[in-house]
């Protein structure tokens, strides 16, 4: 084992933490804003998005099962290095490498996919939905999409997961530093408010519970006094 120089072993890989709660895109009646809105109510589990949806779910459980094999590689990764089994903690950094450069491609595919089949799924199943049973579906709340200088693209779920991941990418601890305040709350802070929906990234909270377009005007304002060009847009 000579040949092994002794340090700390890095996973190659870190899981960020998903957040259970659902997604508030848009004001309630707990003094977010002005333009308070009432909830959204659900598709029915056979409703109109039952094709799209059920893409969107095998694309997020094979990013969960990559997730928690890279854990698991880091994991045992840190105990055969802690063992001074240096070449087998090495071989399991490589394996987790390559999970974790797999992983990346899902999640593209997966933000993709999201970008696709609102045009290709949505408005089609929707009306034949709607024709069927002879109703119509309220208006889904709207999504956020970020664009960055470098041609990154940040298009999650939902507006709450797009923003708090595209503060994470121009940096936790710089948009802290702003000192930004959001429903007498830090932004950003290692304590979670106490009423309102927020996101966990990289060990802190992130505040989410105000408009999608409030979140889209933020971040603008964010790049801007940090000199980060970004480009953020609404999308139905």
């Amino acid at each position: 084992m000579s040949d092994n120089p002794r340090g700390t072993f890095t996973p190659v890989h870190g899981v960020l933490p998903n957040p259970s709660e659902p997604d508030w895109d848009e004001p309630t009646d707990l003094g977010a804003g002005e333009n308070e809105s009432l909830p959204i109510d659900p598709l029915p589990e056979q409703g109109a998005l039952t094709s799209a949806d059920q893409l969107i779910s095998a694309l997020q459980t094979i990013k969960e099962i990559l997730e928690q094999k890279i854990d698991s590689l880091n994991k045992r990764g840190a105990e055969l290095f802690k063992e001074s089994n240096y070449a087998e903690a090495q071989k399991k950094a490589e394996q987790g490498k390559t999970l974790a450069h797999f992983k990346s491609k899902a999640e593209d595919l997966h933000k993709d996919w999201l970008f696709v089949s609102k045009d290709i799924f949505l408005d089609n199943e929707v009306k034949d939905y709607e024709s069927q049973n002879g109703t119509r579906k309220r208006k889904a709340p709207q999504k956020l999409i970020v664009h960055f200088e470098n041609d990154d693209r940040i298009f999650e779920n939902s507006a709450a997961e797009t923003f708090s991941r595209a503060i994470a990418k121009i940096g936790i601890s710089r948009v802290e530093g702003l000192g930004i305040k959001r429903l007498n709350h830090p932004l950003v802070s290692l304590s979670p408010p106490d009423k309102y929906q927020s996101n966990f990234v990289d060990g802190h909270y992130i505040v989410t519970h105000f408009s999608t377009e409030d979140k889209r005007r933020l971040l603008l304002e964010i790049g801007e006094r940090l000199g980060v060009s970004i480009q953020a847009d609404l999308v139905d």
